[in-house]
């Protein structure tokens, strides 16, 4: 443990003396990266079985919980599965163990917790393999007594379910009052349409079960649901959900899962790229992040917004809260009203809960920074920080994730390139932080130790019951999986068939049997334009000149905005590529773009350009966005 003196703690992490810059904020103990690495399952000429790297790579989203003994216990997810460390000693955190994540392999992983269970999703491009993997349900329970029997090598654990209604996901959230699990940015052309995925969880907290899809506002990031109690009193014990959807921050009241209303819907000044938010403890405004002002806005300083959300059905934007750093903002919670509510998933705590004046922000490269939000009408104010990443300043991708304060007052700092860092920070509580009271468990009470065999993940479903029959192909012969026949549908019968549960046509009934493998389903020529494909010939060099192709580059995907808008395939970003012409006049990070495709793409914006105008023209007889057909001309262009 080292106190933050003069501004700095100097830290030996392995690569020699490093100094930090802090203030009013500790450093309790570190576990780096390469001490999270959960081993891929790979073969001795190098290839792997679904990742694409021998193990961990990198680290992502962090949650905690509170275990019935007293022990807090860190969930820390990297991009091939998530770790279980005890951090109930902050000076010497344990790693119990870990779960291997079922899908492929990348940077987005998101958890949550609700009455001694983990829900995990991770986003990034399915397969035929995967696209039913959806969320891993664990028992935590599991996981007492277990740091009596580590004896400090890490156990695998299994989940005890997987929830298969959807596959990829970018992000997970509860409303612990009601019981209800949602998650968010849900494949965009999927059962959901990118938009909220609702499922019931207090009638059993082991397997989720379907209930509805909100998706008027399509896709949706990030969000927060909660059972309302805010100044609004039209809404007063409602369940409300205050969405984070690229572009606006939008207000839900889902109490009726099946007639979901929109309350508001409301964008902002500065807005790039609306991330993720928070609500104050007495719901009158909310904290906003947008990851991309930073970026693609030109901001040279890190910008958090907020609003005034005490009328829900018109939320005002109030003055912006601009920071010192030059950094991009990511996560941020307030902690305070997260552990007095018990909107985490452990028991509310109510009036012995941290301090809640304070937020507590994620800013990429900014490392933690802590705001006092007592008035945020007059303004706001720093009181705290910590830099887990020094060696970088500037608006990039890289540094904290995100960030979890355990009830003793222990802030759990997920690092992307390094780790996961215990801070302390002093501002927590009002007065001396509460110590972490373990209280022995009957033995009798432990699970077995050391599983080393996995329970069965999903049931088969009974003959009868509602399921996929699959069997269908693409006119070219290639397999046509239920999951890619959404759009059909409606249309085809026979994709309603075959694929009763993507399809939800297990009540319609059908007096025919189905065929294989007819029909044969052929895109339409303007489908065909939405194919999600790396580009061939990426034009993009690394630093002594030569060509970077996408399989090379992987690694640059969270980095560089150009690699996940060339390479959305590789980079797990089909459903998130942004922008097709206009791209960064020059990546600040390895590889770099190339000037003659810097100069290729200047004409192909030029052509762009000419199109659109002939298009307003004739826009009449065509009936095509002007975006789609200048995706097209790129294509061919490249």
């Amino acid at each position: 443990r080292q106190v933050c003196t003069n501004g700095i703690v100097t830290l030996d992490l392995g690569n020699g003396n490093e100094d930090f810059p802090c203030d009013n904020i500790d450093f309790e103990s570190f576990i780096s990266l390469p001490d999270l690495n959960i081993t891929n399952d790979c073969f001795l000429d190098g290839s792997c079985i679904g990742p694409s790297y021998p193990g961990s790579t990198q680290g992502s989203d962090i949650w905690g919980w509170l275990s019935p003994e007293g022990r807090e216990i860190t969930i820390e997810c990297v991009d091939n599965g998530v770790w279980f460390i005890d951090g109930t000693d902050p000076e010497n955190p344990i790693r119990l163990g870990y779960i291997k994540s079922d899908r492929p392999q990348y940077a987005w992983g998101d958890v949550k917790v609700y009455n001694d269970t983990v829900y995990i999703v991770k986003d990034g491009t399915d397969t035929y393999d995967t696209y039913q993997n959806g969320i891993q349900v664990f028992d935590l329970k599991q996981l007492i007594c277990a740091s009596a029997y580590t004896d400090g090598i890490p156990v695998e654990y299994f989940p005890q379910f997987v929830y298969r209604e959807h596959g990829s996901a970018h992000n997970i959230l509860i409303d612990n009052d009601a019981g209800y699990l949602y998650t968010v940015g849900v494949e965009r052309f999927g059962k959901c349409l990118g938009g909220i995925h609702v499922m019931d969880i207090k009638t059993d907290r082991l397997r989720p079960q379907f209930v509805s899809c909100i998706t008027e506002d399509l896709y949706t990031h990030d969000a927060q649901c909660l059972t309302y109690d805010g100044p609004d009193t039209n809404y007063t014990g409602k369940e409300i959900c205050f969405a984070y959807n690229e572009d606006t921050v939008t207000i839900w009241d889902v109490t009726d899962k099946l007639s979901p209303v929109i309350i508001s819907k409301t964008s902002y000044e500065g807005v790039a790229y609306t991330h993720q938010g928070w609500i104050t403890d007495d719901m009158r405004y909310i904290l906003v992040d947008d990851e991309l002002d930073e970026v693609d806005g030109g901001l040279n300083r890190t910008h958090t917004y907020v609003f005034d959300v005490s009328n829900l059905a018109n939320p005002v934007q109030k003055p912006t809260f601009i920071h010192a750093d030059d950094s991009i903002d990511h996560n941020l919670y307030v902690w305070g009203s997260i552990h007095k509510r018990g909107w985490g998933g452990n028991a509310a705590m109510g009036s012995s809960a941290p301090d809640l004046k304070y937020a507590y922000l994620s800013n990429y490269a900014a490392g933690l920074r802590v705001l006092d939000v007592t008035d945020i009408e007059t303004g706001m104010n720093e009181v705290g920080f910590f830099d887990v990443a020094p060696d970088l300043d500037a608006a990039v991708f890289e540094g904290t994730w995100s960030n979890y304060m355990h009830p003793s007052g222990v802030v759990a700092v997920s690092s992307i390139d390094r780790g996961l860092f215990f801070l302390r920070p002093n501002m927590a509580y009002d007065g001396a932080a509460p110590t972490p009271q373990v209280t022995p468990v009957d033995p009798s009470e432990c699970p077995t130790p050391h599983p080393t065999t996995s329970p069965t993940i999903a049931t088969p479903a009974p003959t009868g019951e509602c399921v996929n029959d699959e069997g269908l192909q693409y006119s070219n012969g290639d397999p046509a999986p239920c999951f890619s026949l959404y759009g059909y549908c409606a249309a085809l019968e026979i994709v309603r068939q075959n694929c009763r549960l993507t399809c939800d046509s297990c009540d319609e009934v059908f007096t025919d049997p189905p065929t294989f493998p007819d029909p044969t389903l052929s895109p339409t020529e303007s489908e065909t334009e939405y194919i999600c494909t790396d580009v061939e010939n990426p034009g993009i060099t690394f630093d002594d000149g030569t060509s970077a192709e996408c399989y090379e580059i992987r690694d640059f995907c969270t980095k560089n905005r150009v690699v996940r808008d060339r390479c959305p395939v590789t980079c797990g970003t089909c459903d998130k590529v942004s922008d097709v012409v206009t791209l960064p006049e020059s990546p600040d990070t390895d590889p770099e773009e190339s000037t003659t495709v810097e100069v290729v793409i200047a004409v192909v914006a030029i052509i762009a350009a000419t199109v659109v105008v002939a298009l307003a023209v004739f826009a009449a007889a065509v009936q095509v966005k002007s975006y789609r057909l200048v995706a097209s001309i790129a294509g061919s262009v490249q």
